[in-house]
């Protein structure tokens, strides 16, 4: 078909139209034909510069959030332990200490035992045991029930020192010559120490001991401290020939566990040689320990 050249000119003027009109669509995305629903916003409505300005809400429009609260925690009970009374204790009964009782119980311990040492002091004077002749310290060991050995040393008059040493063994007595040192047989002769008994003077102690009472305990809690009146006659198992009638002053000391006497310290007049201020110890020791007294050999 062939087309008049009038018709080709309105034909292209109405192309011409078409595409400037599509164009226009298709270049300018945000103009739209307005939406039926008039609450709708147009795409020209949303431009990137007015979005901002709609995205930002006004304080009435914008939704009231209500912050919930943080439950407080339950407080914990602490149960409170009920506190039982005190039971109240009933008092132990205090002992009554007994000096007497005790040292008669000491006297029993002594006359038991099968040996001890013992010696014989003086801190002030000596002691006449025999016609001039004075003892300053006697020093020895006792087997029990008739042995002893001992040595001693004193003056004779006053003015001869003298040492000597001596050995009872049942009924037989044997000492030393205080001149030559040669051991003698004095059994049948005359024996300065034959009154002298450390066994039976320490049992004479405890049982005639008077007006006793406790004066401490010894440092170190192993003894006890005693004093108190000593008749004179209970040393003459010890000493010899005492005052018929008299009493001295005295101070024991006792070890507690094994209830046996340590010492004795004796102050006074005893003797009818004595002065008032002599002042006698008795020590006691290795008590029960083994000993061997053996008869010395004569020449």
């Amino acid at each position: 078909m062939v087309i008049k050249p009038w018709l080709r000119g309105r034909l292209a003027i109405i192309g011409l139209v078409v595409v400037i009109g599509l164009s226009g669509v298709f270049c300018n995305p945000w103009k739209t034909v307005p939406a039926t629903d008039p609450t709708a916003r147009t795409a020209e409505s949303l431009r990137p510069d007015d979005m901002s300005k709609n995205l930002v809400m006004d304080a009435e429009s914008a939704p009231i959030l209500n912050a919930t609260p943080i439950p407080e925690p339950t407080p914990t009970l602490e149960l409170t332990p009920t506190l039982e009374p005190t039971p109240t204790p009933t008092p132990t009964p205090q002992a009554i200490f007994d000096p007497t009782k005790m040292l008669m119980e000491v006297g029993q311990e002594m006359r038991a035992l099968s040996s001890f040492h013992f010696r014989l002091s003086h801190e002030k004077g000596s002691t006449e045991i025999s016609k001039g002749l004075y003892i300053e310290d006697v020093e020895g060991h006792v087997v029990n029930p008739d042995k002893m050995a001992m040595e001693f040393q004193g003056t004779f008059d006053k003015r001869l020192v003298i040492r000597s040493r001596l050995i009872i063994h049942g009924d037989r007595v044997y000492m030393t010559n205080p001149l030559s040192g040669k051991w003698e047989d004095l059994s049948e002769g005359i024996n300065p120490f034959e009154f002298f008994s450390p066994s039976k003077g320490i049992v004479s102690l405890m049982v005639q001991a008077k007006d006793m009472k406790l004066l401490g305990v010894v440092a170190g809690g192993g003894a006890y401290r005693l004093e108190g009146t000593l008749p004179t006659s209970a040393l003459s198992v010890l000493l010899g020939d005492t005052l018929p009638s008299g009493s001295v002053a005295c101070e024991l000391t006792v070890e507690i566990d094994a209830m046996l006497l340590k010492e004795a310290r004796i102050v006074g007049k005893v003797t009818s040689s004595d002065q008032e201020e002599f002042v006698r110890v008795i020590t006691l020791s290795a008590f029960n320990e083994p000993v061997s007294i053996e008869v010395p050999r004569l020449e």
